[in-house]
Protein backbone atom coordinates (compact mmCIF):
# COMPACT_ATOMS: atom_id res chain seq x y z
CA UNK A 1 0.00 0.00 0.00
CA UNK A 2 1.17 3.59 -0.60
CA UNK A 3 1.96 4.40 3.04
CA UNK A 4 4.57 3.60 5.67
CA UNK A 5 4.86 3.55 9.44
CA UNK A 6 5.64 6.95 10.91
CA UNK A 7 5.41 8.73 14.22
CA UNK A 8 2.93 11.56 14.79
CA UNK A 9 5.20 14.20 16.27
CA UNK A 10 6.17 12.89 19.69
CA UNK A 11 3.56 10.14 19.91
CA UNK A 12 1.04 8.05 18.00
CA UNK A 13 1.59 6.26 14.70
CA UNK A 14 -0.21 5.52 11.46
CA UNK A 15 0.41 2.05 10.05
CA UNK A 16 -0.29 0.58 6.60
CA UNK A 17 -3.61 -1.16 6.05
CA UNK A 18 -3.95 -4.76 4.89
CA UNK A 19 -6.99 -6.05 3.01
CA UNK A 20 -8.09 -9.44 1.65
CA UNK A 21 -9.17 -9.39 -2.01
CA UNK A 22 -9.85 -13.08 -2.71
CA UNK A 23 -12.92 -15.09 -1.69
CA UNK A 24 -14.31 -18.46 -2.75
CA UNK A 25 -17.54 -16.98 -4.15
CA UNK A 26 -16.74 -14.78 -7.15
CA UNK A 27 -18.95 -12.53 -9.30
CA UNK A 28 -17.09 -11.18 -12.30
CA UNK A 29 -17.52 -9.58 -15.68
CA UNK A 30 -15.93 -10.75 -18.88
CA UNK A 31 -12.17 -10.59 -19.24
CA UNK A 32 -10.22 -10.79 -22.48
CA UNK A 33 -6.79 -12.25 -21.62
CA UNK A 34 -5.31 -10.78 -24.79
CA UNK A 35 -6.16 -7.16 -23.85
CA UNK A 36 -4.92 -5.07 -20.91
CA UNK A 37 -7.38 -4.29 -18.15
CA UNK A 38 -7.33 -0.57 -19.04
CA UNK A 39 -8.98 -1.29 -22.38
CA UNK A 40 -12.15 -2.55 -20.67
CA UNK A 41 -14.92 -0.23 -19.44
CA UNK A 42 -18.00 -2.42 -19.45
CA UNK A 43 -18.45 -5.10 -16.80
CA UNK A 44 -21.16 -6.76 -14.74
CA UNK A 45 -23.42 -4.93 -12.27
CA UNK A 46 -25.88 -5.79 -9.53
CA UNK A 47 -28.91 -3.48 -9.17
CA UNK A 48 -31.18 -3.58 -6.12
CA UNK A 49 -34.37 -1.53 -6.21
CA UNK A 50 -38.13 -1.41 -6.36
CA UNK A 51 -40.41 -1.52 -9.39
CA UNK A 52 -44.05 -2.16 -10.22
CA UNK A 53 -45.60 -4.18 -13.03
CA UNK A 54 -49.16 -5.35 -13.64
CA UNK A 55 -50.29 -3.89 -10.32
CA UNK A 56 -47.64 -5.69 -8.29
CA UNK A 57 -44.70 -4.02 -6.53
CA UNK A 58 -41.43 -5.91 -6.24
CA UNK A 59 -38.81 -4.82 -3.70
CA UNK A 60 -35.20 -5.90 -3.71
CA UNK A 61 -33.19 -6.79 -0.63
CA UNK A 62 -29.55 -7.84 -0.68
CA UNK A 63 -27.48 -9.65 1.94
CA UNK A 64 -23.89 -10.43 0.95
CA UNK A 65 -21.05 -11.76 3.06
CA UNK A 66 -17.52 -12.70 1.91
CA UNK A 67 -18.14 -12.39 -1.84
CA UNK A 68 -15.54 -11.21 -4.37
CA UNK A 69 -16.54 -8.84 -7.22
CA UNK A 70 -14.07 -8.21 -10.04
CA UNK A 71 -14.23 -6.55 -13.48
CA UNK A 72 -17.64 -5.05 -12.61
CA UNK A 73 -19.31 -1.69 -13.16
CA UNK A 74 -19.73 0.22 -16.42
CA UNK A 75 -17.47 3.18 -17.11
CA UNK A 76 -18.93 6.65 -17.53
CA UNK A 77 -22.32 5.90 -15.94
CA UNK A 78 -22.12 7.67 -12.57
CA UNK A 79 -25.52 9.39 -12.50
CA UNK A 80 -27.93 8.61 -9.62
CA UNK A 81 -30.63 8.07 -12.25
CA UNK A 82 -28.56 5.40 -14.02
CA UNK A 83 -25.97 4.13 -11.52
CA UNK A 84 -24.05 1.39 -13.28
CA UNK A 85 -21.92 0.51 -10.29
CA UNK A 86 -20.69 -2.91 -9.27
CA UNK A 87 -23.48 -2.87 -6.67
CA UNK A 88 -26.19 -0.19 -6.64
CA UNK A 89 -29.28 0.41 -4.52
CA UNK A 90 -31.82 2.72 -6.14
CA UNK A 91 -35.37 3.84 -5.29
CA UNK A 92 -36.00 1.20 -2.66
CA UNK A 93 -36.35 3.73 0.17
CA UNK A 94 -37.09 1.92 3.46
CA UNK A 95 -37.92 -1.36 1.70
CA UNK A 96 -34.25 -2.38 1.52
CA UNK A 97 -33.75 -1.97 5.26
CA UNK A 98 -31.98 -5.03 6.58
CA UNK A 99 -29.79 -5.32 3.51
CA UNK A 100 -26.07 -5.55 4.10
CA UNK A 101 -22.73 -5.99 2.34
CA UNK A 102 -20.16 -7.40 4.76
CA UNK A 103 -16.58 -8.61 4.38
CA UNK A 104 -16.73 -8.50 0.57
CA UNK A 105 -14.01 -7.40 -1.85
CA UNK A 106 -14.57 -5.35 -5.00
CA UNK A 107 -11.57 -4.76 -7.23
CA UNK A 108 -10.57 -3.86 -10.78
CA UNK A 109 -13.87 -2.05 -11.30
CA UNK A 110 -14.86 0.35 -14.06
CA UNK A 111 -17.20 2.50 -11.97
CA UNK A 112 -18.17 3.03 -8.32
CA UNK A 113 -17.94 -0.17 -6.27
CA UNK A 114 -20.95 0.30 -3.94
CA UNK A 115 -23.57 3.04 -4.30
CA UNK A 116 -26.81 3.86 -2.50
CA UNK A 117 -29.39 6.28 -3.90
CA UNK A 118 -32.79 6.89 -2.28
CA UNK A 119 -32.42 3.84 -0.04
CA UNK A 120 -32.23 3.72 3.74
CA UNK A 121 -31.04 1.45 6.54
CA UNK A 122 -28.35 -0.48 4.66
CA UNK A 123 -25.11 -1.67 6.27
CA UNK A 124 -21.79 -1.57 4.39
CA UNK A 125 -19.10 -2.93 6.68
CA UNK A 126 -15.62 -4.47 6.64
CA UNK A 127 -15.33 -4.48 2.86
CA UNK A 128 -12.16 -4.01 0.80
CA UNK A 129 -12.31 -1.96 -2.40
CA UNK A 130 -9.33 -1.65 -4.70
CA UNK A 131 -8.96 0.17 -8.00
CA UNK A 132 -12.24 1.77 -9.01
CA UNK A 133 -13.17 4.67 -11.27
CA UNK A 134 -15.14 7.51 -9.64
CA UNK A 135 -16.03 7.04 -5.96
CA UNK A 136 -15.36 3.72 -4.27
CA UNK A 137 -18.35 3.95 -1.91
CA UNK A 138 -21.09 6.50 -2.56
CA UNK A 139 -23.99 6.75 -0.09
CA UNK A 140 -27.13 8.86 -0.15
CA UNK A 141 -30.38 8.19 1.66
CA UNK A 142 -30.65 8.19 5.46
CA UNK A 143 -29.68 5.86 8.27
CA UNK A 144 -27.13 3.87 6.30
CA UNK A 145 -24.04 2.52 8.06
CA UNK A 146 -20.57 2.72 6.50
CA UNK A 147 -18.29 0.97 8.99
CA UNK A 148 -14.69 -0.26 8.98
CA UNK A 149 -14.19 -0.37 5.22
CA UNK A 150 -10.88 -0.06 3.37
CA UNK A 151 -10.81 1.56 -0.08
CA UNK A 152 -7.71 2.13 -2.20
CA UNK A 153 -6.65 3.43 -5.59
CA UNK A 154 -9.70 5.48 -6.54
CA UNK A 155 -9.22 7.10 -9.94
CA UNK A 156 -11.18 9.94 -11.47
CA UNK A 157 -10.42 8.84 -15.04
CA UNK A 158 -9.67 5.64 -16.85
CA UNK A 159 -5.86 5.29 -16.93
CA UNK A 160 -5.77 5.28 -20.74
CA UNK A 161 -8.00 8.38 -21.01
CA UNK A 162 -6.32 11.12 -18.93
CA UNK A 163 -8.00 13.87 -20.96
CA UNK A 164 -11.47 12.64 -20.01
CA UNK A 165 -13.77 15.60 -19.20
CA UNK A 166 -14.65 13.82 -15.97
CA UNK A 167 -11.19 14.81 -14.73
CA UNK A 168 -12.47 18.25 -13.64
CA UNK A 169 -14.86 16.54 -11.20
CA UNK A 170 -13.73 15.63 -7.73
CA UNK A 171 -15.13 12.23 -6.78
CA UNK A 172 -14.29 11.02 -3.29
CA UNK A 173 -13.24 7.55 -2.24
CA UNK A 174 -15.99 7.78 0.39
CA UNK A 175 -18.73 10.17 -0.79
CA UNK A 176 -21.34 10.20 1.98
CA UNK A 177 -24.42 12.40 2.39
CA UNK A 178 -25.33 13.75 5.81
CA UNK A 179 -27.71 11.62 7.83
CA UNK A 180 -25.57 8.49 7.51
CA UNK A 181 -22.98 7.01 9.86
CA UNK A 182 -19.33 6.84 8.76
CA UNK A 183 -16.94 5.31 11.31
CA UNK A 184 -13.67 3.40 11.24
CA UNK A 185 -13.02 3.64 7.49
CA UNK A 186 -9.69 4.08 5.70
CA UNK A 187 -9.03 5.64 2.29
CA UNK A 188 -5.70 5.45 0.47
CA UNK A 189 -4.39 6.41 -2.94
CA UNK A 190 -7.18 8.53 -4.43
CA UNK A 191 -6.39 10.83 -7.36
CA UNK A 192 -8.84 13.38 -5.92
CA UNK A 193 -10.68 13.26 -2.57
CA UNK A 194 -10.51 10.70 0.20
CA UNK A 195 -13.71 11.68 2.05
CA UNK A 196 -16.60 13.99 1.25
CA UNK A 197 -19.17 14.33 4.04
CA UNK A 198 -21.94 16.76 4.88
CA UNK A 199 -21.14 16.85 8.58
CA UNK A 200 -23.48 16.49 11.55
CA UNK A 201 -25.39 18.96 13.72
CA UNK A 202 -23.60 20.59 16.62
CA UNK A 203 -24.95 20.25 20.13
CA UNK A 204 -26.09 23.22 22.17
CA UNK A 205 -23.65 26.14 22.42
CA UNK A 206 -21.96 24.99 19.19
CA UNK A 207 -20.32 21.96 20.83
CA UNK A 208 -19.32 18.87 18.84
CA UNK A 209 -20.89 15.48 19.65
CA UNK A 210 -18.82 13.14 21.82
CA UNK A 211 -16.84 10.39 20.12
CA UNK A 212 -19.34 7.66 21.03
CA UNK A 213 -22.28 9.66 19.66
CA UNK A 214 -20.66 11.13 16.53
CA UNK A 215 -21.76 9.84 13.13
CA UNK A 216 -18.33 10.63 11.61
CA UNK A 217 -15.41 9.35 13.67
CA UNK A 218 -12.18 7.34 13.56
CA UNK A 219 -11.78 7.69 9.79
CA UNK A 220 -8.31 7.77 8.20
CA UNK A 221 -7.10 9.08 4.85
CA UNK A 222 -3.71 9.28 3.18
CA UNK A 223 -1.98 9.64 -0.18
CA UNK A 224 -4.58 11.61 -2.08
CA UNK A 225 -5.05 15.16 -3.33
CA UNK A 226 -7.45 16.20 -0.53
CA UNK A 227 -8.23 14.33 2.67
CA UNK A 228 -11.67 15.57 3.75
CA UNK A 229 -14.13 17.97 2.15
CA UNK A 230 -16.83 19.12 4.61
CA UNK A 231 -19.93 20.29 2.75
CA UNK A 232 -21.86 21.55 5.78
CA UNK A 233 -25.46 21.53 6.92
CA UNK A 234 -28.27 23.98 6.13
CA UNK A 235 -28.38 25.09 9.75
CA UNK A 236 -26.45 27.21 12.23
CA UNK A 237 -23.57 24.84 13.04
CA UNK A 238 -21.82 21.83 11.48
CA UNK A 239 -19.54 19.46 13.42
CA UNK A 240 -16.81 17.10 12.25
CA UNK A 241 -14.28 15.12 14.26
CA UNK A 242 -12.11 12.08 14.85
CA UNK A 243 -10.27 12.32 11.53
CA UNK A 244 -6.67 11.35 10.74
CA UNK A 245 -4.95 12.49 7.53
CA UNK A 246 -1.47 12.33 6.02
CA UNK A 247 0.33 12.65 2.67
CA UNK A 248 -2.23 14.91 0.96
CA UNK A 249 -0.88 17.12 -1.78
CA UNK A 250 -3.35 20.00 -1.37
CA UNK A 251 -5.42 20.15 1.83
CA UNK A 252 -5.90 17.64 4.62
CA UNK A 253 -9.26 19.24 5.50
CA UNK A 254 -11.13 21.81 3.38
CA UNK A 255 -14.54 23.41 3.80
CA UNK A 256 -16.61 26.11 2.17
CA UNK A 257 -19.96 25.94 3.90
CA UNK A 258 -22.89 28.13 4.86
CA UNK A 259 -22.92 27.39 8.60
CA UNK A 260 -20.51 27.75 11.50
CA UNK A 261 -18.06 24.84 11.83
CA UNK A 262 -16.59 22.94 14.78
CA UNK A 263 -13.69 20.51 14.07
CA UNK A 264 -12.35 18.45 16.97
CA UNK A 265 -9.93 15.60 17.67
CA UNK A 266 -8.16 15.76 14.31
CA UNK A 267 -4.67 14.41 13.62
CA UNK A 268 -3.16 16.00 10.54
CA UNK A 269 0.21 15.63 8.83
CA UNK A 270 0.54 18.58 6.47
CA UNK A 271 0.88 18.01 2.73
CA UNK A 272 0.74 21.61 1.58
CA UNK A 273 -2.11 22.84 3.81
CA UNK A 274 -3.47 21.14 6.91
CA UNK A 275 -6.69 23.09 7.51
CA UNK A 276 -8.34 25.57 5.17
CA UNK A 277 -11.82 26.05 6.59
CA UNK A 278 -14.06 28.69 5.03
CA UNK A 279 -17.61 29.95 5.46
CA UNK A 280 -19.76 31.81 2.94
CA UNK A 281 -22.77 34.10 3.34
CA UNK A 282 -24.77 36.12 4.10
CA UNK A 283 -24.53 38.77 1.40
CA UNK A 284 -22.38 41.63 2.74
CA UNK A 285 -23.73 44.01 0.08
CA UNK A 286 -27.01 43.94 2.00
CA UNK A 287 -25.14 44.67 5.26
CA UNK A 288 -26.28 41.42 6.85
CA UNK A 289 -24.53 39.89 9.86
CA UNK A 290 -23.94 36.14 9.77
CA UNK A 291 -22.68 35.72 13.36
CA UNK A 292 -20.74 32.67 12.20
CA UNK A 293 -17.52 31.20 13.53
CA UNK A 294 -15.03 28.40 12.99
CA UNK A 295 -13.53 26.43 15.88
CA UNK A 296 -10.66 23.93 15.71
CA UNK A 297 -10.05 22.19 19.03
CA UNK A 298 -8.17 19.34 20.70
CA UNK A 299 -6.21 18.52 17.56
CA UNK A 300 -2.64 17.78 16.43
CA UNK A 301 -0.93 19.19 13.33
CA UNK A 302 2.42 17.76 12.22
CA UNK A 303 4.44 19.92 9.84
CA UNK A 304 6.91 17.38 8.52
CA UNK A 305 7.42 13.65 8.81
CA UNK A 306 10.69 11.76 9.18
CA UNK A 307 12.14 10.85 5.83
CA UNK A 308 10.19 13.41 3.79
CA UNK A 309 11.82 14.23 0.46
CA UNK A 310 12.17 17.66 -1.13
CA UNK A 311 11.77 15.98 -4.51
CA UNK A 312 8.24 14.68 -4.01
CA UNK A 313 6.50 14.78 -7.37
CA UNK A 314 3.01 16.14 -7.94
CA UNK A 315 0.14 13.67 -8.43
CA UNK A 316 -0.82 12.44 -11.89
CA UNK A 317 -3.98 13.47 -13.80
CA UNK A 318 -4.21 16.99 -12.31
CA UNK A 319 -6.38 19.65 -13.96
CA UNK A 320 -4.35 22.80 -14.49
CA UNK A 321 -4.37 25.47 -11.79
CA UNK A 322 -5.91 23.28 -9.09
CA UNK A 323 -2.91 22.03 -7.19
CA UNK A 324 -0.02 23.60 -5.34
CA UNK A 325 3.45 23.49 -6.84
CA UNK A 326 6.28 21.54 -5.26
CA UNK A 327 7.95 24.73 -3.97
CA UNK A 328 4.89 26.33 -2.35
CA UNK A 329 5.23 26.78 1.39
CA UNK A 330 3.46 24.35 3.74
CA UNK A 331 0.95 25.74 6.25
CA UNK A 332 -0.55 23.91 9.21
CA UNK A 333 -3.52 26.28 9.25
CA UNK A 334 -4.29 28.55 6.31
CA UNK A 335 -6.36 31.37 7.79
CA UNK A 336 -10.07 31.16 7.05
CA UNK A 337 -12.16 33.36 4.79
CA UNK A 338 -15.72 34.39 5.56
CA UNK A 339 -16.80 35.24 2.07
CA UNK A 340 -19.78 36.21 -0.04
CA UNK A 341 -19.48 33.23 -2.38
CA UNK A 342 -18.82 29.55 -2.01
CA UNK A 343 -15.63 28.06 -3.40
CA UNK A 344 -16.23 26.13 -6.62
CA UNK A 345 -14.53 22.99 -5.27
CA UNK A 346 -13.93 21.33 -8.64
CA UNK A 347 -11.15 21.02 -11.16
CA UNK A 348 -11.50 24.51 -12.67
CA UNK A 349 -9.23 26.34 -10.21
CA UNK A 350 -7.62 26.49 -6.79
CA UNK A 351 -10.18 25.78 -4.07
CA UNK A 352 -8.82 28.50 -1.77
CA UNK A 353 -9.27 31.18 -4.44
CA UNK A 354 -11.79 33.58 -2.87
CA UNK A 355 -14.09 35.69 -5.03
CA UNK A 356 -16.74 38.16 -3.97
CA UNK A 357 -16.75 40.48 -1.00
CA UNK A 358 -15.89 39.38 2.54
CA UNK A 359 -18.80 39.14 4.94
CA UNK A 360 -19.01 41.72 7.70
CA UNK A 361 -18.33 39.47 10.67
CA UNK A 362 -16.57 36.17 11.38
CA UNK A 363 -13.96 34.77 13.76
CA UNK A 364 -11.80 31.64 14.12
CA UNK A 365 -10.94 29.97 17.44
CA UNK A 366 -8.06 27.49 17.74
CA UNK A 367 -8.21 25.94 21.22
CA UNK A 368 -5.96 23.32 22.77
CA UNK A 369 -4.00 22.77 19.57
CA UNK A 370 -0.68 20.95 19.35
CA UNK A 371 1.85 21.75 16.61
CA UNK A 372 4.78 19.36 16.05
CA UNK A 373 7.85 19.36 13.79
CA UNK A 374 7.64 22.80 12.19
CA UNK A 375 11.20 23.82 11.29
CA UNK A 376 13.49 24.68 8.39
CA UNK A 377 12.79 22.05 5.76
CA UNK A 378 16.08 22.45 3.90
CA UNK A 379 14.00 22.50 0.71
CA UNK A 380 12.94 25.30 -1.63
CA UNK A 381 9.85 25.71 0.52
CA UNK A 382 9.39 26.33 4.23
CA UNK A 383 6.96 24.92 6.77
CA UNK A 384 4.84 27.22 8.96
CA UNK A 385 2.25 26.56 11.64
CA UNK A 386 -0.10 29.41 10.63
CA UNK A 387 -0.32 31.67 7.58
CA UNK A 388 -2.71 33.77 5.53
CA UNK A 389 -4.38 32.84 2.25
CA UNK A 390 -2.39 34.20 -0.73
CA UNK A 391 -5.49 33.97 -2.95
CA UNK A 392 -7.85 35.95 -0.70
CA UNK A 393 -7.51 39.57 -1.82
CA UNK A 394 -9.88 41.14 0.67
CA UNK A 395 -10.40 41.18 4.43
CA UNK A 396 -8.99 38.36 6.57
CA UNK A 397 -11.06 37.69 9.67
CA UNK A 398 -9.21 37.32 13.01
CA UNK A 399 -7.97 34.10 14.53
CA UNK A 400 -7.78 33.58 18.32
CA UNK A 401 -5.42 30.92 19.70
CA UNK A 402 -5.61 29.55 23.26
CA UNK A 403 -3.70 26.83 25.13
CA UNK A 404 -1.36 26.03 22.26
CA UNK A 405 1.33 23.36 22.71
CA UNK A 406 4.50 23.28 20.60
CA UNK A 407 6.72 20.23 20.03
CA UNK A 408 9.95 20.75 18.12
CA UNK A 409 8.75 24.01 16.55
CA UNK A 410 11.25 26.73 15.61
CA UNK A 411 10.33 30.34 16.24
CA UNK A 412 10.84 31.24 12.57
CA UNK A 413 8.32 28.54 11.60
CA UNK A 414 5.43 29.79 13.73
CA UNK A 415 3.85 32.04 11.09
CA UNK A 416 4.16 33.38 7.56
CA UNK A 417 2.16 36.07 5.79
CA UNK A 418 2.02 36.37 2.03
CA UNK A 419 2.13 39.84 0.54
CA UNK A 420 -0.80 41.24 -1.48
CA UNK A 421 -0.57 40.60 -5.19
CA UNK A 422 0.25 43.80 -7.11
CA UNK A 423 -2.00 42.51 -9.92
CA UNK A 424 -4.96 43.11 -7.59
CA UNK A 425 -4.68 46.88 -8.18
CA UNK A 426 -7.66 47.41 -10.46
CA UNK A 427 -9.06 50.87 -11.16
CA UNK A 428 -12.70 49.79 -11.22
CA UNK A 429 -12.36 47.77 -8.01
CA UNK A 430 -9.72 48.90 -5.51
CA UNK A 431 -8.91 52.14 -7.38
CA UNK A 432 -5.13 52.69 -7.22
CA UNK A 433 -4.59 50.85 -3.93
CA UNK A 434 -3.98 47.14 -3.67
CA UNK A 435 -6.79 44.93 -2.42
CA UNK A 436 -4.74 44.47 0.71
CA UNK A 437 -6.55 41.83 2.76
CA UNK A 438 -3.45 39.63 3.26
CA UNK A 439 -1.62 42.40 5.11
CA UNK A 440 -4.52 43.10 7.48
CA UNK A 441 -4.68 39.65 9.04
CA UNK A 442 -4.60 39.22 12.82
CA UNK A 443 -3.56 36.19 14.88
CA UNK A 444 -4.34 36.86 18.54
CA UNK A 445 -2.56 34.62 21.04
CA UNK A 446 -4.77 34.97 24.11
CA UNK A 447 -2.32 33.42 26.59
CA UNK A 448 1.07 33.82 24.89
CA UNK A 449 1.66 30.08 24.48
CA UNK A 450 1.95 30.33 20.70
CA UNK A 451 4.24 33.36 20.23
CA UNK A 452 6.18 32.69 23.45
CA UNK A 453 5.05 35.60 25.62
CA UNK A 454 3.25 33.45 28.22
CA UNK A 455 1.56 34.42 30.53
CA UNK A 456 1.02 37.68 28.61
CA UNK A 457 -1.09 37.59 25.49
CA UNK A 458 0.42 38.50 22.16
CA UNK A 459 -0.58 39.04 18.55
CA UNK A 460 0.91 38.63 15.10
CA UNK A 461 0.25 41.38 12.52
CA UNK A 462 1.62 41.28 8.93
CA UNK A 463 3.88 43.83 7.25
CA UNK A 464 1.35 46.65 6.94
CA UNK A 465 3.42 49.13 4.89
CA UNK A 466 4.28 46.67 2.12
CA UNK A 467 3.66 48.06 -1.41
CA UNK A 468 4.00 51.64 -0.16
CA UNK A 469 7.45 52.40 -1.54
CA UNK A 470 5.78 54.80 -3.97
CA UNK A 471 2.85 55.62 -1.72
CA UNK A 472 3.25 59.39 -2.03
CA UNK A 473 2.15 59.39 -5.68
CA UNK A 474 -1.14 57.80 -4.65
CA UNK A 475 -2.34 60.58 -2.33
CA UNK A 476 -4.58 63.03 -4.22
CA UNK A 477 -3.02 66.49 -4.49
CA UNK A 478 -6.39 68.10 -3.79
CA UNK A 479 -6.53 66.38 -0.41
CA UNK A 480 -3.00 67.54 0.49
CA UNK A 481 -3.83 71.10 -0.45
CA UNK A 482 -7.11 71.09 1.46
CA UNK A 483 -5.30 69.90 4.59
CA UNK A 484 -2.55 72.51 4.27
CA UNK A 485 0.33 70.15 3.40
CA UNK A 486 2.96 70.96 0.81
CA UNK A 487 3.93 67.33 0.20
CA UNK A 488 2.96 63.78 1.07
CA UNK A 489 6.15 63.37 3.14
CA UNK A 490 5.05 66.27 5.30
CA UNK A 491 1.59 64.74 5.77
CA UNK A 492 2.75 61.26 6.76
CA UNK A 493 6.12 60.88 8.48
CA UNK A 494 5.74 57.31 9.75
CA UNK A 495 4.21 54.34 7.96
CA UNK A 496 3.07 50.91 9.09
CA UNK A 497 3.04 49.45 12.58
CA UNK A 498 4.97 51.11 15.40
CA UNK A 499 7.64 48.67 16.55
CA UNK A 500 9.91 48.47 19.56
CA UNK A 501 12.08 45.91 21.33
CA UNK A 502 11.05 42.24 21.42
CA UNK A 503 10.15 41.12 24.94
CA UNK A 504 10.47 44.59 26.43
CA UNK A 505 6.95 45.46 27.47
CA UNK A 506 8.17 48.76 28.92
CA UNK A 507 9.35 49.99 25.53
CA UNK A 508 7.32 52.81 23.91
CA UNK A 509 5.53 50.34 21.64
CA UNK A 510 4.89 47.51 24.10
CA UNK A 511 7.45 45.07 22.74
CA UNK A 512 6.10 44.98 19.17
CA UNK A 513 8.95 44.08 16.84
CA UNK A 514 9.55 42.86 13.31
CA UNK A 515 10.21 39.13 12.70
CA UNK A 516 11.70 38.79 9.24
CA UNK A 517 10.86 35.10 8.75
CA UNK A 518 7.17 35.76 9.39
CA UNK A 519 6.96 38.92 7.25
CA UNK A 520 5.16 40.24 10.33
Amino acid sequence: LPSADFWWGDGGELSPEVGLLTHQIVIQGGEDPDEPLESHHYGCRLLVGEYSVAGFTYTGRLQLDSVEFRFCGQGGYFSPTDPRYSIAFRNSFDSSEGSYIRRCSLHHGYSTAIGIHTANGIEISQNVVWRTTDSSIKVGGRGNLVLDNLAMMTSTVQPNRPSDSHAVDFPATFDIDRGNTVRGNAAAGSTRLSFRFGGEPCLEDNQAPTHDAATFWDNTAHTSLIGLNVLGLPRSCTAIGGFTAAFHWNYAVFSSLASSLVATHMKIAVGKVGFNLNVFGPNPVRHLLGRKSIAIADSLIVGSLPGESCQTSSPAYLPGGVSFSRNDHKLGIMMSSFNQRRSKMDGTGAWHLMKGYPVIDGVVFANNMAFARFFDSGCNYNIYAVGNNPLSPDAVHPMHMTETTLFNVEKDSLAFFYEPNVAWIVQEDCVDMDCDGPKHALVRDTDGRFVGSYPTQGSVVPFAEIRFANWSSRIPLTWLASEGYNSADEAVQHMGVARGELGNLDSPYGGCVWVDAWQA
